[in-house]
């Protein structure tokens, strides 16, 4: 009995104390921009440029069932597709590394706030260069 307490009260204080999904937008090394698909646009585009280790957060809210379609086009020195593209919810162990076109899209499985963060493959991070990008996210 005293160990099933004992557990419930970890992960009780583990779970409050974790850091928020909302938290990744304050670090100085990145940007933030907070997406609103409330306004009955599906489709966003986005122009922006990363350099080095930087990353920019894109942060949206998304209902369960609804499928988000990805659009990245970047060109570093006559080199396609150096960016990566990760998704982050609250509830995922891992972030989810999702590919830099999608035909299919991906579909959210779960209510509340996502980041889809882009940065710059290491190879191209260590050596300091700048990467400019055109996202387009659609959200169905």
């Amino acid at each position: 009995m005293r160990s099933v307490l004992f557990l419930t009260i970890l992960l009780t204080i583990t779970y409050i104390f974790s850091p928020s999904i909302s938290y990744a937008c304050n670090s100085s090394e990145s940007q933030c921009v907070s997406i609103d698909f409330s306004d009955g646009k599906t489709t966003k585009r986005f122009t922006s440029k990363v350099k080095g280790y930087q990353y920019i957060d894109f942060e949206f809210y998304a209902s369960a069932g609804q499928i988000l379609y990805v659009d990245l086009n970047d060109d570093i020195e006559g080199n396609k597709n150096t960016l990566d593209v990760l998704l982050f919810h609250r509830a995922f162990n891992h972030s989810v590394h999702l590919p830099s076109q999608m035909d299919t899209g991906f579909s959210m499985s779960l209510n509340g706030t996502y980041i889809l963060r882009i940065l710059q493959m290491r190879t191209f991070a260590r050596r300091g260069h700048t990467n400019a990008f055109v996202l387009t996210l659609t959200l169905n």
